[in-house]
């Protein structure tokens, strides 16, 4: 008892004698404070609107005048890039006196959101909201009076409506990625957006967009990559974000530019047909049979499973052993036992995971995956659910690593 009570004394202590903390230092001053950081602005940056239009030379930024320019940018998204006329010019200040002499805004279009939005409310994506140009107007001079040059996301969220022609409209993937590149329709309501916005006339500087060389960057679509989905297998309809129709949308027009190109199927095959590149096995002790070596972790959560893991003779298919799991009892929850083990992947490779396998009864359902087994922890490409016969079977899958991982683990789930 008297060593809890001289315990809690010591923590006490600092409570008691540590002093209040009155005057605080603002963790962000109000916009309308004005700073003074002079030193933040690097030398050669533009403080004024007349450099004229950039261009490349020598891989760098130069204006009319072939003066090499630098950029330090900032990005605002969504409402960020709709302020209200004095926040505007608040903005605008903070950012050059913080050395921005460039901002990003994206998230402008987003089809069901309309204070992010620069359309109009409707069933059709065919008109400018006016008060939301109004307030990117205004935002864009303040900027541009700043010397701040703007980059332009011109497909950002934006999804086709009802009444805006395009098939399936409403179960295309959010912020229409992929199918942009695919749908016909898609295309060309986007480019009638595009247009909308680019000849529209901002009354404060008296100019079209297309014509003021303060939107100095454009994007026709943000973050849009079809190699990165294809890269985390996200364009098939099963384990994917596309449709049915989308997905099959995406397969026609593939399949109709390998037809023009290598006329035939076996034009295709000697075209892209390539003999692995490594044929070992990724998979130390992936047969079981180095009894002394097993390279295998077995799992059961004893609250909701009773369930052993061995090595046996008896049950093998290929080569002398097999791996067999024994589960007596389970609540059916999917991970109530595990397997696994340690492999690697390279980013982008292909491989193809390989087994035999068979259960006690019919349509036995295991879940097994492959991933990172160390920080971000992230899924490496393969997560498959499936069913199991009771007969020996052999199961083969493939799968395009999404990273590298030296300390990468493939686990098999069973509930």
């Amino acid at each position: 008892m008297q060593r809890s009570l001289v315990f809690i004394a010591i923590l006490a202590s600092p409570l008691l004698w540590s002093q209040p903390l009155t005057h605080p230092f603002p963790f962000q001053p109000a916009l309308q404070t004005p700073i003074t950081t002079t030193w933040f602005i690097p030398r050669g940056f533009p403080l004024s609107a007349d450099t004229g239009w950039l261009s490349i030379r020598d891989g760098e930024f130069v204006d009319a005048s072939g003066k090499p320019q630098r950029f330090v940018g900032a990005v605002l998204y969504f409402t960020a890039c709709f302020p209200d006329s004095l926040t505007a010019i608040h903005v605008a200040s903070r950012l050059r006196s913080l050395g921005f002499n460039a901002v990003a805004l994206r998230g402008i279009d987003i089809s069901n959101w309309n204070d992010a939005s620069i359309l109009a409310s409707g069933t059709a994506s065919t008109a400018l909201n006016p008060e939301q140009m109004r307030r990117l107007d205004w935002f864009f001079f303040q900027l541009k009076q700043h010397g701040i040059r703007v980059y332009l996301a011109l497909h950002s969220r934006w999804t086709p409506r009802r009444d805006d022609g395009v098939a399936r409209w409403d179960s295309i993937p959010a912020g229409g990625k992929v199918v942009l590149y695919t749908d016909p329709n898609f295309q060309q309501r986007h480019r009638q957006i595009v247009r909308l916005l680019m000849e529209h006339i901002n009354p404060y500087t008296g100019r079209a967009y297309k014509d003021d060389p303060f939107l100095t960057w454009v994007e026709l679509s943000e973050e849009n990559s079809l190699f990165y989905y294809w890269q985390t297998n996200r364009l098939h309809r099963s384990g994917g974000f596309l449709s049915y129709h989308h997905s099959r949308q995406l397969d026609t027009l593939f399949n109709l530019f390998l037809r023009r190109k290598y006329g035939t199927d076996a034009g295709v095959r000697s075209a892209w047909f390539t003999p692995a590149a490594d044929t070992q096995n990724f998979i130390d002790n992936g047969g079981f049979e180095d009894e002394f070596n097993i390279r295998w972790v077995f799992y059961a959560n004893s609250a909701v499973a009773q369930a052993v893991f061995r090595v046996t003779e008896s049950e093998s298919r290929e080569g002398r052993y097999a791996g067999l799991i024994r589960i007596a009892q389970t609540n059916g929850a999917p991970g109530a036992a595990y397997l696994y083990t340690g492999t690697t992947t390279a980013e982008a490779r292909l491989y193809e995971l390989r087994f035999w396998a068979r259960a006690s009864h019919a349509n036995r359902r295991i879940r097994f995956q492959i991933y990172n087994a160390e920080f971000p922890y992230q899924n490496l490409g393969l997560y498959v659910d499936t069913a199991l016969s009771a007969t020996w079977q052999e199961y083969r899958f493939r799968f395009r690593a999404r990273d590298s991982a030296p300390a990468a683990r493939l686990i098999f789930y069973f509930g």
